[in-house]
């Protein structure tokens, strides 16, 4: 029930309009049978953060790439991971503001009524300034 559950949170994520926050999650569950694929180191000197994305054994045809973002929590000294929407592709954009970062992503969507795969773009922004905190969150705005 649990990735279930992801799939439609994350999807309503990218289908509103208005910004949304999020925690750092558990990540054992998603990536703990998942191949990491490739890891980015984000350009921010006020914090650690690296983009990546992993292909679970079981990953659905559509949108298989898990894509997180981590941050290392200095109160911890371990990493904060947050789950982004699941995706086709992405791809990192440069950002105007440090402790921003912005990413432009292209889904998959089934149209039920014509029965054809539908591919959608769109940009998450995401302000990190409270990510490497203990209980931190980020905010996504997806445009």
């Amino acid at each position: 029930m649990k990735p279930l559950f992801w799939m439609f949170s994350l999807f309503s994520l990218c289908a509103q309009a208005q910004a949304q926050w999020l925690s750092p999650q558990n990540d054992s569950h998603n990536t703990g049978a998942a191949h990491v694929e490739k890891v980015t180191a984000m350009p921010d000197s006020s914090m650690t953060v690296k983009l990546f994305h992993s292909m679970p054994i079981d990953a659905p045809s559509m949108n298989p790439w898990f894509l997180r973002l981590a941050v290392v929590n200095e109160e911890k000294l371990s990493w904060n991971v947050y789950h982004l929407p699941n995706v086709k592709s992405y791809q990192v954009l440069p950002s105007a503001k440090v402790g921003y970062l912005k990413i432009a992503i292209r889904q998959d969507d089934y149209n039920v009524q014509t029965g054809k795969n539908v591919e959608r773009a769109s940009t998450l922004f995401i302000n990190l300034h409270n990510a490497n905190q203990n209980g931190g969150r980020i905010e996504i705005d997806v445009k």
